[in-house]
């Protein structure tokens, strides 16, 4: 069974390494517990992180969506990381221009 993280929590953990200048990433799996694709990541996730010397955390995103749309998450599941408390932001060249619809 997985076990989730509240956010206030995962948050001030990030907070602690912002302020601590730790250089370890965190991992932040935002998944939804009615999906099945996002479940069978959670409960990969929840297998893996016990193995990871990096801290790995598993979000409810219907529970904090607020927090994932500040994150950018929109679609789930999603692996957001971050390092030294903050959000890393991988993107592929030309994702803004190549998602818009023009007419």
């Amino acid at each position: 069974m997985e076990r989730w993280d509240e956010w206030p929590q995962v948050h001030a953990e990030l907070q602690r390494a912002y302020f601590s200048y730790s250089k370890l990433i965190h991992v932040v799996l935002f998944s939804d517990q009615w999906s099945p694709l996002a479940g069978s990541m959670s409960a990969l996730v929840t297998r893996v992180r016990s193995t990871v010397t990096v801290p790995v955390f598993l979000v409810d995103t219907a529970k904090y969506f607020n927090a994932a749309m500040e994150l950018g998450v929109s679609a789930t599941p999603a692996l957001v990381f971050f390092h030294h408390g903050k959000p890393v932001r991988i993107q592929r060249c030309g994702w803004e221009q190549d998602t818009k619809c023009e007419f």
